[in-house]
C-alpha cells in the first residue's frame, strides 16, 4: 500500500474529495497518511484532523532560500515514508531536489479521476 501525502494551501476541497474517495474504499492501493499545508490555519488542516490524518505546516517564507524549504519538506516526506505526493492546491513551487527524490509520476497534481 502506498503512503500518500497531500500538499495543500487552503480550504482543502480537493483533499476532501480524496478523503471521501478513500472512505468509500475506492483507493485500495494507497492511504493518505500525511497532509502538508503551506500556511497555518487553513481549513484543510481541520479536514485532515477530522479524518484522523496527521498534518503539519511547512511555510516557504520561514526559510531564507528555496533550497532550505525544499530540504525541510523533503525531510518531512521521508520521515513519514511517503511514496506518492499529491499537489492539491499547494501554492509553493517544489524544487528539483523534491521532484528527483521520488520515482517518475510520484509527484503529481490532483485529479478527481484518480484511483490509487
Amino acid at each position: 500500500m502506498l503512503n500518500i501525502a497531500v500538499l495543500v494551501s487552503g480550504g482543502g476541497t480537493n483533499l476532501q474529495a480524496l478523503l471521501d474517495s478513500e472512505a468509500r474504499g475506492e483507493n485500495p492501493n494507497g492511504k493518505i497518511t500525511l497532509v502538508v499545508a503551506s500556511k497555518p490555519g487553513v481549513f484543510a488542516l481541520e479536514r485532515a484532523a477530522k479524518a484522523g490524518v496527521e498534518s503539519c505546516v511547512v511555510r516557504r517564507k520561514d526559510y531564507a532560500a528555496s533550497e532550505e524549504f525544499d530540504a525541510v519538506l523533503l525531510e518531512t516526506l521521508r520521515a513519514h515514508n511517503i511514496d506518492l505526493v499529491v499537489l492539491a492546491g499547494f501554492l509553493s513551487v517544489l524544487g528539483p531536489s523534491v521532484i528527483a527524490a521520488f520515482p517518475p509520476d510520484a509527484v503529481c497534481p490532483f485529479s478527481s479521476q484518480w484511483k490509487f
